[in-house]
């Protein structure tokens, strides 16, 4: 029997938490620490439906969760996370249902990744 061999997908979002941290906002001021964890908060609330709604097959929910997250994430420059959110919404009316499989999961990715970031910073600054 041949080698199993384990895929870790990464993506490239240094720029994106960059923004997301408020070390880059694109308005010039830097979130405060009570704005960015409510945001937090519902990004992982969010998430955490987007994901459930998924696995019981309930698109309309996967695309309102999906939504919320598209507009947490264009607040905060999360732009990958933002249009991937937007993919998920467009094939939640589709018949893709690998492509959907696909962005739902790197949705979910793309969000732990930001929100462990930024817990992460919280914790080493505190």
């Amino acid at each position: 029997m041949g080698e199993l061999v384990m895929l870790a997908p990464r993506e490239r979002t240094n720029q994106d938490i960059e923004r997301f941290m408020g070390r880059s906002d694109p308005h010039g001021a830097a979130a405060s620490p009570e704005i960015l964890d409510a945001t937090l908060e519902e990004m992982t609330e969010a998430l955490s439906r987007a994901a459930v709604s998924y696995r019981d097959r309930r698109l309309e929910d996967v695309a309102a969760a999906a939504r919320d997250i598209a507009d947490r994430a264009h607040e905060l420059g999360l732009n990958r996370l933002f249009r991937v959110c937007r993919h998920v919404v467009s094939l939640t009316d589709g018949h893709d249902d690998t492509a959907l499989a696909a962005n739902v999961a790197r949705l979910v990715r793309l969000g732990d990744e930001a929100i462990s970031a930024a817990w992460l910073r919280q914790d080493s600054s505190s």
